[in-house]
């Protein structure tokens, strides 16, 4: 499906309100309700046979009807529906909806049509292909004015029919025919409007897509100007400078970095060697990196990811800050938990500094023990190893 394009106020192609993009996103929605409405009529067809007073002629056509009904089905299911077909089928389906309570009407014993109180034979039929009719994107292209006639006129005479058909047949209306016909005429009224809540549903989804679409290209447009730009037009006034030259361009890298990171745990998931290798470009400027194991294809949930991340880069910059300058990584994989532990050549710091509520250490753990983990100082002669203790859960992907 293709969006519609606009330009924002910095000249940038955004995307903007596509009504056909809207009714596309509607039609993939509704397309396989088609074969359900229909399977839903031939339920309807057997359970007025066996609950209403139909001739055995009756009975047998409404029983072939309903067989019918449930080959069509098979058939829609793998071709699609009415209405996704197009064309004529529309009208079709409406015609048929139409005709075949009036036909049952002529198909019940004598005296005996709209005499139970709760609603006309097969009163229910029509819901349907009303519901599907309601909020299925057709006629657009017509004009709204005619789909609304085409539907007003529908409804007025599938809510008339009942009473056209009560006088034909009985030649009077009594109290009882007038319960049945006004409840048949409420269930017409519902399916009509739940489909067209649904599609109002439908359409309110779409353009809150493309809101939080459009907040994504803004705030990137933001970044691109508040950071990229402006250490480009920097690094222009400085070129003869190259040692500042040098270390804009570096920030500049170092904040592309970080805008990949984020763009990666607003996913679903994120693999452990992309948050690593990440988080090692940023620092290898600054620590060595000795050992660097190879993560594979591990996948980590959004929650997971972040935690993780946020671990490492706390890590490698407490070895940066208390003067490191060595840092090993070891991963181990098992069934239950991923195992990577960071390991640096700095001074090290007490075993109490990890019950210290007050520091990030601490609070850290807690983390990853609410995450279903652990953070684990082991103990070592000299410097510091940690080891991030965490969750093996296969990552949707």
């Amino acid at each position: 499906m293709q969006e519609r394009v606009g330009v924002s106020p910095q000249g940038i192609p955004v995307p903007e309100y596509d009504p056909d993009a809207a009714r596309s996103t509607i039609r993939l929605m509704v397309g396989p309700l088609e074969s359900i409405a229909v399977l839903y009529q031939a339920f309807v067809l057997l359970q007025t046979t066996y609950l209403d007073q139909y001739t055995p002629v009756g009975r047998a056509v409404m029983i072939t009807l309903a067989v019918l009904h449930v080959l069509v089905t098979a058939v829609m299911f793998r071709t699609g529906g009415p209405f996704a077909r197009g064309g004529i089928w529309p009208a079709v389906w409406i015609a048929i909806t139409i005709a075949v309570p009036a036909l049952a009407s002529f198909l019940v014993v004598s005296g005996s049509y709209a005499s139970n109180e709760v609603c006309v034979q097969a009163c229910t039929y029509p819901a349907g292909s009303v519901l599907i009719a309601a909020f299925y994107p057709w006629g657009i292209a017509e004009g709204i004015r005619r789909r609304r006639f085409i539907e007003a006129s529908v409804l007025g005479w599938l809510l008339i029919q009942p009473l056209a058909l009560a006088l034909l047949h009985n030649g009077y209306i009594n109290s009882v025919n007038v319960r049945s016909i006004l409840s048949s005429a409420l269930w017409v009224i519902i399916a009509a409007v739940i489909g067209k809540a649904v599609g109002r549903m439908c359409r309110n989804a779409y353009e809150r897509q493309l809101s939080m679409e459009l907040q994504k290209y803004q705030e990137f447009f933001d970044f691109l100007h508040s950071n990229v730009k402006s250490d480009l037009e920097v690094v222009r006034e400085v070129i003869g400078n190259p040692e500042v030259a040098l270390r804009r361009i570096s920030d500049l890298e170092n904040t592309i970095r970080k805008l990949r990171i984020q763009m990666s745990l607003v996913q679903k998931s994120t693999t452990l060697s992309f948050l690593l290798s990440e988080r090692i470009k940023t620092f290898r400027a600054l620590l060595s990196f000795n050992e660097v194991p190879s993560a594979g294809n591990l996948t980590l949930d959004r929650p997971t990811g972040i935690i993780v991340n946020n671990a490492i880069s706390d890590l490698f910059a407490n070895c940066l800050v208390h003067g490191g300058k060595n840092v090993m990584i070891d991963l181990d994989v098992s069934k239950e938990y991923i195992a990577l532990t960071v390991s640096d050549d700095g001074p090290g710091f007490s075993d109490d500094v990890m019950d210290d509520e007050l520091t990030s250490i601490h609070r850290l753990r807690q983390t990853f023990r609410q995450l279903g983990g652990d953070l684990i100082k082991l103990p070592v002669e000299s410097g510091t190893s940690i080891k991030l203790k965490i969750p093996n859960r296969p990552s949707a992907q």
